[in-house]
């Protein structure tokens, strides 16, 4: 264990040395929230949330935060994930030559990115509080946090499959911004209440972000299982396309 907290560390200190994280931690979340609240709408708008509850005429101010900070820290998640992975790739190997096993590489990534997604979670989730009160305030960091494991994983998985780390980011921009700022949000979406959009990775997560900010309600419900189910099957694909690369 001492030699993952050594590896943990190193990989944290080589993560905010670069000012692009910082600005990825702090500014980035500042700017989307203050874009949402800036370009909310007047007119209220109703939410038909899954199980056909609905959620009558909330401040649109108060929906586009609640949208756009999931953008924030699902852009944070991703971004971190795909960025890391995609430096620890061609790292691997040369810490394995050292005696490095791999599963102790990958915990020492997870301890960082979990690390990173926490943090972010706490910071934006502050932040929007500025604009709304939450009914249930434990769960609205819970459904950020789900959010951004799901999008952190995501990121990972691209980094082992995407050829470069432009091809990686533009993927990584239109998923989670078309995902959560838009198909996720009535204020911008007549789609928000299709069937489809259960296959995409923020629905869950940001239908439980929307219980948890307007009703209370159904917060155990099947948002929050098939938020973590979706995290685990992302986790069960990361590890089989990791275990696919090592076969020669």
């Amino acid at each position: 264990m001492n030699r993952v907290s050594s590896l943990a560390g190193f990989l944290a200190l080589d993560f905010l040395r670069h000012r692009l994280m910082v600005f990825l931690l702090l500014l980035f979340p500042l700017l989307i929230i203050f874009m949402a609240v800036q370009g909310a709408p007047d007119q209220p708008v109703p939410i038909h949330l899954d199980g056909d509850l609905v959620v009558p005429m909330p401040a649109p101010e108060e929906i586009q935060v609640l949208s756009f900070t999931m953008t924030a820290v699902a852009l944070v998640g991703a971004l971190t994930g795909f960025f890391t992975g995609f430096q620890l790739k061609s790292l691997t190997m040369r810490l394995e030559v050292l005696g490095v096993k791999p599963w102790q590489v990958g915990l020492a990534q997870a301890i960082v990115l979990v690390g990173v997604d926490v943090f972010v979670v706490a910071f934006a989730g502050n932040v929007s509080r500025f604009w709304i009160e939450p009914v249930a305030p434990g769960w609205h960091y819970g459904a950020l946090l789900l959010g951004t494991f799901v999008f952190t994983l995501f990121g990972l998985i691209l980094a082992r499959v995407a050829d470069s780390r432009a091809l990686g980011l533009n993927v990584i921009l239109a998923v989670a911004v078309l995902d959560t700022a838009f198909l996720e949000n009535p204020v911008l979406s007549r789609r928000f209440t299709e069937g489809w959009l259960d296959i995409l990775p923020a629905h869950r997560p940001v239908q439980l972000l929307y219980r948890a900010g307007f009703t209370g309600q159904d917060l155990w419900g099947v948002d929050a299982a098939a938020a973590v189910l979706y995290s685990l099957v992302l986790s069960g694909i990361l590890i089989a396309v990791m275990r696919i690369e090592r076969i020669p």
